[in-house]
């Protein structure tokens, strides 16, 4: 159910031309929290450049 619930919040953000990534953590939350972290920051590098 809550994978349901996570692809219709994702089609309706992209449906509006919204930013949308999917991450899963796994097993070794830190190490899912670093590659959080880059992906953050790959994102805000890419916003900033086409601003």
């Amino acid at each position: 159910m809550k994978a349901g619930q996570v692809l219709s919040d994702m089609q309706g953000l992209s449906s509006r031309q919204r930013w949308v990534n999917r991450l899963q953590l796994g097993a070794d939350v830190e190490k899912g929290l670093v590659r959080l972290e880059r992906l953050m920051e790959t994102n805000i590098g890419l916003h900033a450049r086409q601003a």
